[in-house]
């Protein structure tokens, strides 16, 4: 496959460049004429795809549930008494359908959180064609802390809901499961003002402060969230090499209160990554939303225009991931895997004064026309591949019929 003639996002900036994909991996970037299968990029921005790096893709049957509601009475009136009814069928079709929402808008992974048959969630990413680092929330699913063990493996995760829903033994337990299996302990973190407060009462210590006493923080660590963090624990984060995950749509819609302060985490060189969030909490997984509402929060928060830097959030939103989840991806350059997204101009990215300004706060998912993950070109001239198209059809109409028995019950 050749992507030819496209403007390039490679390490060293924007670039007229073709891109030729051989197998799973990127094989050269550069003048190319050799190849049986051409797109013509000419007038289309060929850049990495997305890492999104927290959501809870089961919850899409949720979506729109719970308008106006404050996250904690979100979580205890409208969300968890849901997800006890759900079955594996359910996790399997809504997942089905949040992987395919993805790809259509550019993400090739996501990093999950979900404490109900996460194998049918990893079943969906793989019958989509999409990547997927799954984990067993063992505080909501109030496992035992053995049973988890035999689920753990290369490419998948462990996972403790929150300060405020796991037990201090279970926390420790699964970060130490994740340092043996050599893969990411996934939580959320300062997420609100009650989380913090509830912190200070239960523990003395703020949540990240908290975490840090435990022994939890570390290079494999993804904090979701990290909204009500001070100067202190941003240096604890830092010192600890652990990963920041901010996502602001939720965070705007659950009414939270925080902003994620990436201006300041950024300076002290931690590995910030950006995420929607789950269906039901944002309520897309548009990842081009979550981009332009990052920028625009940090120049808000600040009163300082120059922030929101466009090459910065892009590579929030792509190398960063991959790089928290180690996957070889991230950029298009020789040697990586082709993970790519080819967005195509349309009025809305009329003229292209910088391309990196163009796609943070102009472009949008009906830009994405062509998505490759792995090599595996499964979003074509902007539609699913036609040998996926009856599996978006039969998630569709199953989400939406079992919505409608959930909203009864």
């Amino acid at each position: 496959m050749l992507l030819k003639g496209g403007t390039v996002l490679t390490p060293s900036g924007w670039k007229k460049q073709d891109v030729e994909i051989e197998g799973t991996v990127i094989k050269s970037v550069g003048p190319s004429s050799k190849s049986d299968d051409v797109i013509d990029c000419s007038n289309s921005l060929i850049m990495p795809a997305f890492c999104n790096m927290h959501t809870h893709v089961a919850m899409s049957i949720m979506r729109n549930v719970g308008e106006g509601l404050s996250l904690h009475d979100w979580l205890k009136k409208n969300i968890w008494p849901r997800e006890e009814k759900l079955t594996r069928e359910d996790i399997y079709y809504s997942s089905l359908l949040s992987s395919f929402e993805m790809l259509l808008s550019g993400t090739s992974c996501f990093n999950d959180m979900y404490w109900k048959f996460p194998e049918e969630i990893e079943r969906a990413a793989r019958d989509a064609g999409i990547r997927s680092v799954v984990s067993l929330d063992v505080a909501l699913a109030k496992e035992p802390l053995k049973s988890v063990e035999g689920f753990v493996r290369e490419g998948r995760a462990t996972a403790v809901h929150s300060i405020y829903a796991g037990e201090e033994e279970a926390i420790i337990k699964m970060y130490e499961l994740s340092q043996q299996k050599k893969v990411p302990f996934h939580i959320h973190i300062a997420e609100t003002r009650e989380e913090l407060f509830i912190s200070l009462k239960r523990y003395g210590k703020r949540p990240v402060e908290y975490l840090d006493s435990l022994g939890v923080l570390g290079p494999n660590t993804i904090l979701a969230h990290s909204s009500w963090i001070t100067v202190r624990e941003m240096d604890m984060i830092a010192k600890s090499f652990s990963t920041i995950v901010h996502c602001p749509t939720s965070n705007l819609k659950l009414a939270t209160g925080g902003i994620c302060p990436l201006h300041e985490v950024q300076k002290r060189g931690v590995n910030i990554t950006l995420a929607t969030d789950g269906p039901a909490s944002n309520n897309s997984q548009n990842m081009f939303e979550t981009l332009k509402l990052a920028g625009l929060l940090q120049k808000h928060k600040y009163w300082d225009a120059k922030l929101g830097e466009p090459d910065k959030l892009l590579a929030f939103s792509s190398i960063n991931g991959f790089k928290a989840l180690s996957i070889n991806a991230g950029t298009i350059e020789e040697g990586k895997e082709a993970d790519i997204v080819v967005v195509e101009r349309a009025p809305n990215l009329y003229p292209l004064n910088d391309p990196s300004t163009a796609i943070v706060y102009s472009a949008d998912r009906a830009n994405v026309s062509h998505v490759f993950v792995k090599g595996e070109h499964n979003i074509v001239d902007g539609k699913i591949r036609e040998d996926k198209e009856q599996l978006l059809n039969d998630a569709l109409s199953y989400v939406e019929k079992r919505a409608y028995e959930l909203r009864e019950l």
